[in-house]
């Protein structure tokens, strides 16, 4: 095996590596995502079940105060979803690149074999 040969496999054992922990990163993030849009799902669920419920002029105190809480929790859910979706996109990019260099690298390797 030539040098260009030992290295080109050198580099492209290295871009394989980088290529797997790129997507387990993307993994983790899209994970994160789904936990908050679950936990978001569940409480657009919990809303529609406390609102299908007749209510008393005493429980629609309760219930104001509720959709309050409601709300706030959702939004904070919502800037914490941004955010997450913000890294994962990142993480995506990162990915495709490092798939491509793999990519790129098993050609070259390929090519000079």
């Amino acid at each position: 095996m030539s040098k260009i040969d030992q290295r080109l496999v050198k580099l492209s054992r290295i871009a394989s590596l980088l290529a797997d922990r790129a997507c387990q990163e993307l993994a983790e993030a899209t994970e994160a995502c789904q936990i908050i849009e679950a936990e978001l799902a569940a409480m657009a669920d919990a809303q529609a079940q406390m609102l299908s419920r007749p209510t008393t002029v005493q429980d629609g105190a309760v219930i104001a105060g509720l959709q309050a809480l409601h709300h706030r929790r959702r939004m904070r859910l919502l800037q914490q979803l941004a955010a997450k979706q913000a890294v994962r996109l990142e993480k995506l990019t990162l990915a495709q690149k490092a798939e491509g260099r793999r990519q790129a690298l098993d050609q070259l390797h390929d090519q000079a074999s």
